[in-house]
């Protein structure tokens, strides 16, 4: 079991969780996002910071068309080797 956390509280990452968690081949160790959530579906919620952004594989479950953007500029991730959208 592989652990990861998800990019994202809304509909996407809801599906994606609901998935993750009937297949069980992933652990979700918690969420990030910047919206004012403090947990989602018995996990902590995390602002989007470098260091809870580098702990492990950072799944992106969100449909925000500049979060690519956000994560290249913002955070110095290289697409698929940190993160997969």
């Amino acid at each position: 079991m592989r652990d990861i956390v998800i990019w994202g509280t809304g509909t996407v990452a809801r599906g994606l969780y609901y998935k993750i968690a009937r297949d069980g081949d992933f652990k979700v160790r918690y969420f990030i996002d910047n919206a004012p959530v403090r947990s989602f579906y018995d996990c902590d919620v995390c602002l989007p910071t470098r260091e809870n952004c580098s702990k492990y594989l950072v799944v992106v479950a969100s449909n925000i068309c500049r979060l690519q953007e956000h994560l290249t500029t913002d955070t110095g991730f290289i697409q698929f080797r940190a993160y997969i959208i």
